[in-house]
């Protein structure tokens, strides 16, 4: 019996850990399988069975888009759990039920549960399949009227396709987890369509040309309704505020104006209007809440996360490419006159390169040290590619060191490039208790 949360977190990450291995060799792209969770879950009685399910995937906008559904479904009266990945700092992060996150209780109690189905039967869970069970069984404890589930890479075959959704949604896609998903566009684009099911609705969020056309057709050949942002909703103003942005927009023939989102970004805009086309096909009542109520205030754990104002404290997790041109982007707006302070590195099979040439812009000095030790990482490589792009570029090895640095400056910081970054950062932040 396991009695405290360290010893339930320990046993959960006895299993294989897909996400903290190092590299991905056939023997662990073989352990991408619908074949292990299906088996696994006829021991519980198929939780995620007749259950009003909404499967989201995607490169970028994933974790913003599964909150923002969850808060519009709450404003019509609807119970909500949502199923997100990775943490930051805490498991619990990872299941919420009504904008809440999970207990360290209910977590240790359905650890227990599942422990002993599995202990009985010899089954064998990789990590991130146990949690997927237990975010199933939480749901089915709590009654939830809506799932909403983000996959955790992929989508043909992450562990969370075996669910048959109401809806599936597909957020902007780009390059990124190519050791699993392929190199290009092209494959990488149908790994994410492989969430699509037969006759049933499809929400595109804003997707660069290929991938929207890969999608089209995957859809067409199963016979599933689609529905693109792009043509759904008309942009016509915004205005950037360092607390978020109010922006018009046209929905249905319908003006609404001066709609306020407590996040940074025009991404998070378009984040928005894919929610409320996901949440407006299950009950179009929604637009008459929002009309009324024209204000969103939430915050999402880093996401461009404002951890102090002045002088201002940002984290955000963006690893690759195309988050790295939306993060610039959205400092520009918000911050236009500031140059920051650049905390960060990055894991092995990333492209920190390209990643510090986006940023390059925004930048005044780069601090390089080394993550958590769950992935992979040379930082000291890191920095000698990085100081070639940036030249106030300085390396200090040890994390507590890095951060002790960063914080006696006293000066506009920004913490990316990874969440085995961004999360020993807002831990230590927290525990410091910095106003």
């Amino acid at each position: 019996m396991l009695k405290n949360i360290n010893e339930a977190c320990d046993y959960i990450y006895s299993f294989l850990n897909l996400e903290k291995s190092d590299k991905y060799n056939s023997k662990l792209k073989n352990s991408y399988s619908l074949k292990n969770i299906h088996s696994i879950l006829k021991y519980f009685h198929n939780p995620e069975k007749n259950q009003n399910i909404i499967h989201i995937a995607g490169t970028k906008g994933k974790g913003s888009t599964s909150i923002l559904i969850s808060h519009l479904l709450n404003l019509l009266n609807f119970n909500t759990t949502v199923f997100l990945s990775p943490h930051l700092i805490d498991l619990n992060e990872r299941f919420l039920y009504n904008q809440e996150f999970i207990t360290n209780n209910e977590i240790i109690n359905l650890t227990n549960k599942i422990k002993k189905v599995i202990t009985k039967n010899n089954l064998k869970p990789t990590t991130f399949e146990f949690l997927f069970i237990l975010y199933l069984l939480f749901s089915e404890k709590k009654k939830t009227d809506y799932l909403i589930i983000e996959t955790g890479v992929g989508g043909r075959l992450d562990s969370t396709n075996i669910v048959d959704p109401i809806i599936s949604v597909i957020t902007p896609l780009g390059i990124d987890h190519t050791d699993i998903l392929g190199k290009t566009i092209f494959n990488i684009t149908r790994e994410k369509g492989g969430i699509i099911k037969e006759n049933k609705k499809v929400v595109l969020g804003n997707q660069n040309f290929i991938s929207r056309k890969i999608l089209q057709k995957i859809a067409l050949k199963k016979r599933s309704e689609i529905f693109e942002i792009n043509k759904e909703f008309k942009l016509l103003t915004f205005k950037t505020y360092k607390n978020g942005i109010i922006f018009d927009f046209i929905f249905n023939d319908i003006f609404i104006n001066n709609f306020f989102i407590s996040l940074l970004g025009v991404h998070q805009i378009y984040n928005f209007f894919t929610a409320l086309k996901t949440v407006y096909l299950i009950k179009p009542e929604i637009l008459n809440i929002i009309k009324k109520n024209k204000n969103i205030n939430i915050q999402i754990p880093g996401r461009i996360q404002i951890l102090r104002k002045n002088p201002p404290i940002i984290l955000d997790v963006a690893h690759n490419n195309e988050s790295a041109v939306k993060l610039r982007n959205t400092l520009l707006l918000h911050f236009p006159d500031v140059k920051w302070t650049v905390l960060s590195c990055m894991t092995a099979e990333k492209d920190y390169k390209n990643f510090y040439k986006k940023l390059r812009k925004i930048i005044d000095q780069l601090i390089i040290t080394t993550p958590s030790i769950f992935k992979k990482s040379n930082s000291k490589e890191v920095y000698n590619k990085a100081k070639k792009i940036i030249k106030k570029t300085f390396f200090i090895p040890l994390f507590d060191d890095a951060f002790d640095k960063v914080l006696s400056q006293k000066k506009p910081l920004l913490i990316t490039g990874s969440f085995y970054i961004a999360g020993p950062f807002l831990n230590k932040w927290k525990k410091i208790n910095i106003n």
